[in-house]
């Protein structure tokens, strides 16, 4: 492993880090220099590590943590509304509706 090589990998680290802790894939105006400025690297390092790391480019290797925030909140809002489900197995907002639904067809 060459020097350069330990520091491509120690780099990605601080970089997985950085964009994890911070959430910085949230920001909808992130750059690439944003983030070489937040780790203290230059855009150029920080290019090259992704893409040696992950064979990405930097916007793909940030629309992956932002696909995966989606899932993960897709998921939980599933999860609560399997939560949220009375004993009849419909959400509240279901036995509203079919309550509703009910007293119309009986007018």
């Amino acid at each position: 492993m060459t020097a350069a090589d330990k520091y491509t990998g120690e780099l990605i680290i601080r970089i997985d880090k950085a964009i994890c802790s911070g959430k910085l894939y949230l920001d909808p105006n992130l750059s690439i220099t944003k983030v070489a400025k937040e780790i203290g690297t230059n855009r150029t390092y920080l290019s090259k590590s992704i893409n040696l790391k992950t064979g990405q480019n930097f916007n793909e290797y940030i629309n992956n943590y932002r696909s995966e925030h989606a899932r993960n909140f897709i998921r939980e809002s599933l999860l609560s509304d399997e939560r949220k489900m009375k004993k009849y197995g419909v959400l509240p907002s279901e036995y509203k509706n079919d309550i509703l639904t009910e007293k119309f067809r009986n007018n």
